[in-house]
């Protein structure tokens, strides 16, 4: 979720991860929602999705592509991948501009979300979207001051909040590789971080 839930953050179980693929039930909800086969979603207008060729992960613009071909192809909704520059893209989105729309974009994962899930869910003018359940879940989580188990419950239950909601949420995890001399015999960093992480696990070569 953004980098907010993911593997070695604080807070994240299995059932926070990528929702399976699930055609008949994605058809369904359009139909619940009032757009059986894609009739009349977003008015009728091609709905876009924003995107740009992020470094660490230079198949984002594919990715948007296969994402917008299956939309078009199992829920009939008419879209176009708009490819654009990262910092031009990420004004517009901070700013509300986009809101309602679809950015694919990637993030790093952090260990302690809190700061990141105070400023999308839990004040007023949120950029993806103030809501009282997930703040009081988030301040609940942010102001726990107790064991690593007990702040990992209270982050878990904010997190599963904002899963349960789907504003925001992954299409998958990617480790970044690491580039070490070959001084360094072994060594074990936790997965899914973007920072030098386990430094006791280094093995250096005598």
């Amino acid at each position: 979720m953004h980098g907010i839930g993911s593997p070695s953050g604080l807070g994240f179980e299995a059932d926070l991860g990528p929702l399976p693929y699930d055609p008949d039930k994605a058809q369904q909800l359009m139909a619940d929602a009032g757009y059986p086969g894609g009739a009349g979603f977003n008015e009728g207008r091609v709905f876009p999705i924003h995107t740009w060729t992020g470094a660490g992960a230079p198949l984002t613009v594919e990715l948007s592509t296969l994402i917008c071909q299956n939309w078009k192809e199992v829920l009939g909704i008419d879209c176009e991948v708009n490819v654009g520059e990262e910092v031009s893209l990420k004004e517009v989105q901070y700013a509300g501009e986009i809101a309602g729309q679809y950015l694919v974009r990637t993030n790093e994962n952090t260990y302690d979300g809190g700061r990141r899930m105070l400023g999308r869910y839990a004040r007023e003018g949120a950029y993806i979207a103030f809501d009282q359940d997930i703040a009081a879940k988030v301040l609940a989580a942010g102001a726990m001051i107790g064991t690593q188990a007990e702040r990992h419950q209270a982050y878990y239950e904010a997190l599963r909040t904002i899963h349960d909601k789907h504003y925001d949420f992954t299409p998958g995890f990617l480790n970044q590789p690491y580039g070490v001399s070959d001084r360094v015999a072994s060594w074990t960093p936790w997965p899914l971080a973007p920072y030098m992480s386990a430094l006791w696990t280094v093995e250096v070569n005598q």
